[in-house]
Order: C-alpha cells, then structure tokens, then sequence
C-alpha cells in the first residue's frame, strides 16, 4: 500500500470519526422540538451617510443590498437543511399551523425575512390549483410575515422602551470603562467630525459614523478627503466598542431584551406542555444588530462584538429521555449563559433568565390573530 494511499484511508477514518462524534452528541443532546431564530437583517446602505462626501446609495439608505439579500436567502437554504431535512422539525410543504415569522417595520428586516424565507420554502415548493396549475409563478410560495408600528415594537426594535435613555444613563454612561475609554477618545470628536461633515458630540454618535465608514470601506467607495485608513480604522474600531459596551450590562438588558426573552420562554414552555392541539413549531424573528445584542445581554451572556450581518441567534428546545433542555448558539457558535454548559441548560435554567415583569406591549401570534 502507497503512503498516499494510507494517508486517504487515515483522513476517511478520522472524518468518519468525527462525523459520528458529533451525531452521538446530537443525539445525546435530543431531539429538537421547537426552535427560535433571531436574524439580523443582511447587507444593508449606511443608515446616514457622511455629510463630507455624499455617496448615491443604489438601493437607498439603510436598504438592504443584492449583497444581503443574497445573505439571507442562504440563511434561509441553511434552515431548509436544518429543520426540513435534518431535525424533521418543519414539513417539506409549507403549513401556516406549524411556524410564524415576525419582523421590525423596517424594509431591510422585512426584505430580509422574504429572502430567509424564499431559501426555507423554495420555489417549487409552492402549491398548485385544483386545475394542477401553479399557484403562483414557479410555485412561489408566499409566507404570512407579521408586524408592528415602529414605536410600538419594544420586542424587536430596544429603544422603542422609553426606560431605555435613563437605563443607559444609569448604567452605561456612568461605568468606569465607559468614562475611561471616553477620556482617551474624546480628543479625536473634533477631527472625526471634520472628516465625517458634521459634529461628533456624543460617544454614541460614533457607533452610527464608524458603521457608515465600515460600509463605505467593503463596498469600495472613497472616503472622504483627508481621511487616511488610520482614521477609518480608529473610527470603525470606537464605534463597535460604543455599540457592545452599550448592551454590557445585564440591566440594560432586563430593559431592551427582557421583553423578547420573556416571550421565547413563553413559546419554549407551551411546547414543553405538549398541547395536542397546538402545531406551532418553529418561530423566526427578523431584526436588528441592536435585537440580538440585547437579547443576549437579557440572558447575561452579552456579546463582545456587533452581531455581522446575517447574524443567526438560534434557541433550540431539545427533548431527550432526561426532560427538556434548551441549545443556544449565535451563528453556530454556543452561548455559554448562566445555568449552561456548552451553550446547554435545562428548560428550568434557561426559563430562569426571564425577568419577572414585563412591559411588552404586544404579544406575537394571540389567539386571536388572523391568518
């Protein structure tokens, strides 16, 4: 036998191993019942653009780009694999029963949803009429994707709480690191808003302008004149420490995800009570960075970046012979919150992270809701 030929035979059993490793821990873990995604919409036009060199933006400010709905429709063949053909959780044709999709009333979350949707349920799936034609051209099919206003969404969109200006006075604006990295920064607001065309007053100011200069960057449009990739680096660089440091503390996100948190434990706990009545399996919450972050700050498990583009939050409710427990993972990596191991906790454990109270003003999916 060949050396070349032991090394193939080597690579098989070892990839054979792994592969049955991580099926026996699949299994071991349980199987999934019930799953939540929060997405973060994907690729998108700054929010606002630099006053010193305006950019014509293609799609619009803040639209989604081809770019990202390429990203979403991707997520969405992801989950096709994952609940469709792995865990069986979803049926191969869509059922309005088994699963509800929500999104912030903002166009690139709701493009976002259709794109993650249409990768889920693709064309050909879609039903045809009595007659056998197609219901809609190449058996598109359409799925209901629900919302609400903008300033009444406090479960997708954090600062529609109005506790969330004092919260983040209280706890982000007053900690030590936040005065310290404020003193160190502070001298260069004069010269990033000469560079951005407008006054940088506030620290929060930079988690918008950094991300403007972050899109400009990977879109190849020219900086403004003057800005050297020093600036930029800097510049994108505080403002992604703006933006994480804001979602650090737990009580800021008590406020800004408790509400998101309360009604994933909801949903988890219905399941768990094995309604035969109820076929609701799955539930798709398309969003925001902003969402994510302060979902997991909610579960004491903040993040140390801003959710990418595309970002998957995924809560999975596992049965085994032991009971219920709950896998959480953010882009396929575990969270390790409070109560787990691996990104894994019991139902009790993971129910436990919920606060008390709630100030959510809407319930997703009533029992009234309209199909």
């Amino acid at each position: 036998m060949t050396l070349l030929k032991k090394e193939i035979i080597a690579f098989a059993v070892a990839a054979l191993s792994l592969f049955s490793a991580g099926q026996a821990q699949a299994e071991s873990e349980g199987k999934m019942v019930f799953a939540i995604d929060v997405i973060r919409h994907g690729d998108r036009g700054p929010i606002v653009d630099l006053a010193s060199a305006p950019h014509k933006w293609p799609q619009g400010l803040g639209q989604l780009t081809p770019e990202g709905m390429h990203q979403e429709y991707e997520l969405g063949k992801k989950f096709h694999d994952r609940y469709i053909v792995k865990n069986h959780l979803l049926p191969e044709k869509f059922d309005v029963d088994t699963m509800y999709v929500r999104a912030s009333d903002v166009d690139r979350t709701l493009m976002s949803a259709e794109c993650t949707l249409l990768g889920l349920y693709p064309m050909g799936t879609g039903p045809t009429t009595e007659a056998g034609t197609e219901g809609a051209p190449a058996r598109y099919q359409p799925i209901p994707i629900h919302t609400r206003p903008r300033d009444m969404d406090d479960l997708l969109i954090p600062d529609a709480n109005k506790e969330v200006p004092k919260i983040y006075e209280e706890y982000v604006y007053n900690s030590p690191e936040w005065k310290e990295r404020l003193a160190k920064e502070s001298a260069n607001f004069e010269r990033w808003g000469k560079l951005a065309g407008y006054p940088i007053k506030a620290p929060r100011q930079m988690s918008g302008t950094g991300d403007t200069v972050f899109i400009r960057k990977i879109h190849h449009v020219p900086m403004p004149e003057g800005m050297t990739d020093e600036d930029a680096k800097a510049m994108i660089d505080f403002g992604e420490w703006v933006f994480a440091e804001t979602f650090k503390p737990a009580e800021v996100g008590q406020v800004t995800g408790g509400n998101l948190l309360k009604v994933i434990v909801k949903y988890l706990g219905e399941c768990s009570a094995n309604k035969p009545d109820d076929k609701l399996k799955y539930v798709l919450f398309s969003a925001h960075d902003s969402t994510i972050s302060a979902l997991l700050s909610a579960m004491k498990a903040p993040a140390k970046f801003r959710p990418p583009y595309s970002s998957d939050l995924n809560i999975a409710l596992l049965k085994s012979e032991e009971g219920y427990s709950v896998k959480v993972t953010l882009n396929d990596a575990p969270v390790d919150f409070p109560g787990s191991t691996n990104g894994v906790s019991s139902l009790e454990k993971f129910a436990a992270l919920a606060p008390a109270h709630s100030t959510q003003k809407s319930q997703p999916r009533p029992a009234t809701d309209i199909k």
